[in-house]
């Protein structure tokens, strides 16, 4: 069998980590994972991160790596011998301890441009809305991982690999593949399907136009309970009022974005 290759990374607020293996020269990917760093571990040294960066990928591939021997390939040198020998690093230590059960052969040191794809995922994420840590009692502080049901865990894999795959084709590519696979479609056509696609589909769910979602929205029980808690306290709440439109305010890395809040009542 050939060689299992974990190669991670970690960015100023999460991780990312592509599980590989090398066959006739071809690089064949396993698993991609990439998740947010809770907030107080934002603030640890990057070597922390980076010890980080693996444990959530071994982790979260333990039924690909429990067993078997594999290479974890990081960009950051000071990690490379912490699985033989201990660091001056506490949090480190207690990484590399958890992680004795499984078979890491090597800890092999690349260069940063050669491990494109890790450092790709550690830089856009899967959000979390769960920023709480785990306490690990025998090891200490250590940050859990929330493993979805089988149904999630298969979709948002599909959306993970659909989204990496159009990642790495380049635009030349990209383009040869329009012109090969799409026939000439006139310019007045094209006009008429976006005309159609821009109106509401008739007879499924809902039409969420902005006076109905703001109906059902004041009618809603949790609706009430987030406009008061609002205006309580409107620094620490993460729900934003616009126009009496109800918004969620989602936290990826550095960018904040608004998600409009729907009632379950109109949820089919």
């Amino acid at each position: 069998d050939a060689t299992l290759i974990l190669s991670t990374d970690a960015s100023d607020y999460s991780i990312g980590g592509v599980l590989y293996q090398e066959i006739n020269g071809e690089r064949k990917n396993i698993y991609f994972h990439s998740q947010m760093l809770p907030k107080l571990q934002r603030k640890w040294p990057t070597i922390e991160k980076e010890a980080l960066a693996i444990y959530y990928s071994v982790t979260r591939m333990k039924l690909y790596l429990l067993g078997r021997e594999f290479i974890v390939q990081i960009d950051h040198c000071p990690l490379c011998d912490m699985h033989k020998k201990p660091s001056n690093n506490r949090r480190v230590d207690r990484i590399s301890l958890i992680l004795q059960q499984y078979n890491i052969k090597e800890i092999r040191h690349v260069h940063g441009k050669c491990n494109g794809m890790a450092d790709y995922l550690s830089r856009f994420p899967r959000q979390l809305e769960d920023d709480d840590e785990f306490i690990e009692h025998d090891f200490g502080d250590i940050p859990a991982v929330q493993y979805p049901t089988t149904k999630s865990t298969s979709t948002n894999y599909q959306q993970i690999k659909t989204h990496m795959l159009g990642a790495v084709v380049t635009r030349a590519q990209a383009k040869a593949n329009v012109n090969l696979n799409s026939p000439t479609i006139p310019d007045s056509t094209i006009e008429e399907a976006s005309c159609l696609n821009d109106q509401p589909l008739q007879g499924e769910g809902h039409e969420f136009d902005v006076s109905t979602i703001a109906k059902a929205q004041k009618e809603d029980k949790l609706y009430q309970t987030k406009i008061l808690a609002l205006q309580e306290n409107p620094n620490k709440c993460t729900y934003i009022l616009e126009n009496e439109i109800l918004y969620k305010l989602s936290k990826t890395g550095i960018f904040t974005q608004k998600l409009l809040y729907v009632p379950p009542t109109m949820i089919q």
